[in-house]
């Protein structure tokens, strides 16, 4: 692909929700792509809004705008996040940034509960090692299962490789039952080619 033109914002702060708006737009307009990616890198939390106000010390109100009013808004789209940082709650606010599905403690990444959308890391090697995961996300296959917790329903998302003996994700808040029980699962694959699957087996609870 080719960048034909960037704008240089001249005041300070991070405008993560006028990027993330910017690529959007660049898709609604031009894209007719089956399948539409944005991938968010970024060292630090958003520090002002669409409209340019600042967040102030407490980003949760930025982060619940890119939530509803753009991730939230293009479910035809994948977001992913990448953050280069060490700090937990800057964690928290990015892993919200992107398609994981998550709860409203804007700041706790613990708040997502898949893994599929968001990654972190906080030096050289892990910067190599989270661009090689979003890699294999975005053009391997991923599997989604789904599990209730009372009368919560919780999704389990994550990457499967090629070959044999792999080990599937681990449904979360999964508990044994007394009796027959099914659990739906799906798999998205953005490559080419066929999957096949088969020999599916699940050893967990004690006959």
């Amino acid at each position: 692909s080719t960048i034909e033109g960037y704008l240089t914002r001249l005041d300070t702060g991070t405008p993560t929700a006028s990027g993330l708006q910017e690529a959007i737009d660049l898709f609604v307009s031009s894209s007719t792509a089956p399948t539409k990616i944005i991938v968010l890198l970024s060292d630090g939390a958003p520090t002002v809004y669409l409209d340019g106000l600042p967040c102030g010390t407490d980003k949760s109100g930025c982060i619940q705008e890119i939530r509803e009013e753009l991730i939230g808004a293009n479910p035809s789209i994948q977001f992913y996040s990448a953050v280069i940082a060490t700090s937990s709650s800057v964690e928290g606010y990015m892993a919200h940034c992107s398609s994981e599905e998550c709860g409203t403690d804007w700041s706790d990444a613990s708040d997502c509960h898949a893994t599929q959308y968001a990654y972190q890391a906080s030096d050289a090697e892990g910067i190599t090692t989270m661009y090689e995961a979003i890699a294999d996300a975005i053009v391997g296959a991923t599997m989604t299962l789904t599990t209730e917790s009372g009368s919560t329903t919780i999704t389990t998302t994550g990457v499967i490789s090629e070959g044999n003996d792999r080990s599937l994700p681990f449904p979360e808040a999964f508990i044994c039952e007394s009796s027959e029980f099914t659990i739906p699962l799906r798999v998205e694959f953005n490559g080419e080619g066929t999957m096949r699957f088969e020999d599916f087996q699940f050893e967990y609870c004690p006959l």
